[in-house]
């Protein structure tokens, strides 16, 4: 018999989602947004821009001056990417 298999959701996020995110959506944004946060200040850029693009994958979940700043600082990482 073939039976069902529930996947858990965070299996369908890249490797950025482990250790970072706990698999409830409902608050995935801010926890991305956190993450994002932390390599920020600890100085990986390259991180921090990936778990902000995470986190915008989830805005509608978050605060609006939250929004603001996430997507302030995404423009402000990628705009400063050396080509």
């Amino acid at each position: 018999t073939d039976t069902p298999r529930n996947v858990a959701a965070q299996a369908t996020e890249p490797n950025t989602a482990r250790g970072v995110w706990d698999g409830d959506p409902e608050t995935a944004g801010q926890q991305f947004y956190e993450a994002g946060l932390k390599a920020f200040m600890a100085g990986d850029r390259d991180t921090a821009l990936q778990h902000f693009k995470q986190a915008w994958k989830y805005n509608q979940q978050l605060d609006p001056a939250i929004r603001t700043q996430l997507k302030d600082k995404m423009i402000a990482l990628e705009s400063r990417r050396p080509d």
